[in-house]
């Protein structure tokens, strides 16, 4: 599994991907910045290593310049 699951929160909850890397998380990111207009909300959960599961209740909001 992945490390990171990648979400934009903007109107609703939509996965945009998962990735193994925070370089990859930015990347998900920009694209979708990109494909949006800027119009995205994007945050990130890691996940949990002992469950298995993401931890969305612990996502972390992510600025991308």
């Amino acid at each position: 599994m992945k490390k990171y699951k990648v979400y934009d929160l903007y109107d609703n909850k939509e996965v945009l991907g998962y990735a193994d890397t925070m370089q990859e998380v930015k990347r998900l990111a920009r694209e979708r910045m990109d494909d949006t207009d800027g119009e995205c909300c994007i945050y990130y959960a890691e996940l949990n290593k002992d469950t298995q599961k993401y931890k969305f209740s612990q996502c972390k909001f992510l600025e991308v310049c």
